[in-house]
């Protein structure tokens, strides 16, 4: 077991402090150099998956590797990235050390980067012959060699098939790049040219940094800018810890489900506890290292374990080391969110250990939150980003060479709802705040394929008294290109991995298939046509694999769920009927969900809510609940319809009806509920457990459960 502050020890502050004016304007000409930083970085890069998706980060440490202040980039880098400075520091001081204007180049996930093709750019800001700063970018590249294109390897089975990997290369000395390390880093890999530029830009985002902190000691001094840096992250310290101390006490546990390469079910366990102004997170119970490449190193479990926890607590404080200095993070050893190496680890992200760390710590922190009173709840939520599919897709680029691109829709699942709101559709998620989803013919641009499809799915948002948000289904084809090759990074095809909460349900399925012989160009585009979506498309279907590889073939279409749904709030037979009703008039949800799911029932033309019917069919609802319901243990986590009085008894809060020992009704549902056929899983070895109110059957909670995980079960707090 390995227990470790997710902060490393800070230089003790200094006796003199800025004035609030100088505080505030120079902490902002900090939160300005990172913002340049990120945009140049995209300027200068030839991928879409950098300049369109915004897939990088930024940060400027300490000479110490603390981080001073980071960007809203990748989220989950950003632990990563001081972790990588550290180990420079450490490893290189004496050789082959360190000159004005170098830089060195850090791919090992062990190490730094947390996944396969992200690599960092690492340089120190000398002032005056004294290294003064560290600044750092790291961006996906669009390889990195390994077994499989694109460098996210379901292929392999250890750390030595998955692509370059360095401990630390000194790639630009006093500002001049090694021509023998970046023509290595090119003969590597399958994509050399944009491999190269995109090393390239983070040189660039480095040198904007660098250029501007020293812009910053000219003019107010080096005593000022480290006095900014220790009070930055002091203030940050002394803010959060204050914002714990409101927090209440006690311990939430989240449980979530991935599918995985070798083994069927991954689970990931976050439990939480928080006492006075520390909170640790404990991801005990999470499943053992796989031999597949889902796992995670412990630099890249504490980065990703860190995000939910910046998201939720910390959005409107300054980022830096002092938001995770009252944090411990605890992880078993062995595991997937503890690999030992040489444990292949390159899927971690977006489809493995990172997920369940972040969805999982998410779910439990939104539980507390909710147990906090009025202030805190608007910021409880169901998961968003929690399912999706991932193409990376390769093959020959028509002049002789090879492409590889990955398609970042993903990155607009829908938004987990909230106690008072929907969540956002198609919108970004916590992990990459700043993010984008790529322009379409940008891709078609630069890739031979083409896009026949690009819209929201419906049903995919997760069912709720405030539903989540929904997300996207992509259908392509080749076009200019013999075949494509897709390397599918896949969750949730099988369990529904964006969890609800207070008795929302998770988001839909993400599914991805190909359809087989439907020859669009000659049915359709010779005769004029368009498809109006997947559905129309004709062929035989054939499921990909959630993480497997796949040739597209000229006359085959490849259709995924990009993005998966967030997850709902709340009971769904309590929602609005009128919000319902539009849901359904902009294809949100289908009819059949609005009466199974919701217990609204409109007329025949679909326009208006039949009052009298849909209080018919809620009552059946809650009936079928009660008549089902087995008793449960346990106190749910914080709902709408559940009540704790200061003596600890547990009430509902629809019918006032005490509920003792054993006095929650549990009961299972299949997990294609309110689903579509197509997309929805189908004998599946999950199942969505219940927990309700015996007497009146308000819901209390949804939770997933995989039938033979004797570890999972229902969440409890």
């Amino acid at each position: 077991m390995t227990i470790t502050s997710a902060s490393t020890p800070g230089p003790q502050s200094p006796a003199a402090e800025l004035d609030p004016i100088e505080f505030t304007v120079l902490r902002h000409k900090l939160d300005e150099i990172i913002a340049e930083a990120y945009h140049t970085i995209g300027r200068v890069s030839g991928s879409p998956v950098v300049y369109e998706a915004g897939d990088h980060q930024e940060a400027i440490c300490t000479p110490t590797g603390e981080l001073a202040t980071f960007g809203a980039g990748v989220l989950h880098w950003t632990q990563a990235l001081g972790a990588g400075i550290r180990h420079v520091v450490s490893a290189f001081a004496e050789s082959p050390g360190f000159e004005p204007d170098d830089q060195f180049m850090l791919s090992d996930h062990y190490i730094g980067p947390i996944h396969g093709p992200d690599v960092q750019l690492l340089a120190p800001v000398f002032h005056q012959g004294e290294i003064i700063a560290w600044v750092g970018s790291a961006s996906h590249q669009t390889d990195i060699g390994g077994i499989d294109p694109g460098s996210l390897c379901v292929s392999a089975d250890n750390v030595f098939q998955e692509g370059f990997l360095t401990p630390g290369l000194k790639l630009v000395e006093r500002g001049v790049v090694r021509k023998d390390i970046e023509d290595t880093f090119r003969n590597m890999v399958r994509t050399p040219d944009l491999a190269v530029l995109d090393l390239r830009s983070k040189i660039a985002a480095n040198n904007v940094m660098k250029q501007r902190l020293l812009e910053m000691v000219e003019r107010y001094g080096l005593t000022t800018v480290r006095t900014l840096f220790t009070q930055l992250m002091d203030y940050s310290e002394q803010r959060v810890r204050a914002r714990l101390q409101e927090l209440p006490d006690g311990t939430w546990t989240s449980t979530n489900y991935i599918e995985g390469v070798r083994d069927p079910v991954l689970r990931g366990v976050a439990t939480i506890t928080k006492t006075g102004d520390r909170m640790t997170i404990d991801l005990s119970g999470s499943s053992p290292q796989t031999g597949g490449a889902e796992n995670i190193s412990p630099v890249g479990a504490r980065s990703s374990a860190v995000n939910p926890y910046i998201a939720a607590l910390c959005h409107d404080l300054p980022w830096n080391e002092g938001l995770m200095r009252p944090l411990d993070i605890v992880l078993p050893e062995a595991s997937v969110v503890n690999a030992t190496r040489p444990a292949a680890v390159s899927l971690n992200t977006p489809a493995g250990a990172n997920l369940l760390i972040m969805t999982s710590t998410q779910t439990a922190l939104s539980e507390m939150l909710m147990a906090a009173g009025e202030t805190y709840r608007s910021q409880a939520g169901g998961n968003n980003g929690g399912a999706f599919n991932s193409f990376v897709l390769a093959g020959a680029d028509g002049s002789g060479g090879m492409f590889t691109t990955l398609i970042m829709d993903l990155l607009a699942g829908g938004q987990g709802a909230h106690p008072d709101r929907d969540g956002a559709d198609s919108c970004s998620n916590l992990w990459t705040v700043k993010s984008m989803v790529a322009n379409v013919e940008t891709t078609e641009l630069l890739y031979p394929l083409l896009f026949l499809a690009h819209a929201e799915q419906i049903d995919s948002a997760g069912p709720g008294r405030f539903r989540g948000g929904a997300g996207l289904v992509d259908a392509l084809i080749p076009w200019g290109t013999d075949e494509l090759i897709n390397v599918n990074l896949g969750v949730g095809a099988d369990p529904r991995s964006s969890r609800g909460i207070a008795g929302g349900y998770p988001g839909g399925n993400t599914p991805a298939w190909v359809m087989r012989g439907a020859d669009v160009a000659d049915r359709l585009f010779g005769r004029g046509l368009l498809p109006g979506g997947p559905g129309d498309l004709p062929g035989e279907t054939e499921r990909v694999p959630p993480k497997g590889i796949v040739t597209v073939g000229p006359g085959d279409v490849l259709v995924g769920v990009m993005s998966g749904g967030g997850g709902g709030y709340g009971d769904p037979i309590d929602r609005d009927p009128e919000s319902v009703l539009r849901d359904v008039a902009e294809r949100y949800v289908s009819r059949s969900a609005a009466q199974e799911v919701y217990g609204v029932v409109l007329d025949e033309a679909g326009g208006a809510v039949c009052g009298e019917r849909t209080r018919t069919r809620r009552a059946e609802i809650r009936a079928d609940r009660i008549a089902a319901g087995r008793p449960g243990t346990g106190v749910p986590g914080g709902s709408d319809n559940l009540l704790v009085e200061p003596d600890g008894t547990l009430r509902c809060r629809n019918c006032a009806g005490a509920l003792g020992p054993g006095g929650i009704g549990t009961f299972d549902l299949p997990l294609s509920v309110g689903q579509p056929a197509g997309i929805a899983t189908t004998g599946s070895t999950y199942v969505l457990r219940h927990r309700a109110c015996p007497g009146c059957g308000s819901l209390f909670d949804v939770g997933m459960v995989a039938a033979d995980d004797t570890a999972g079960g229902p969440r409890t707090a």
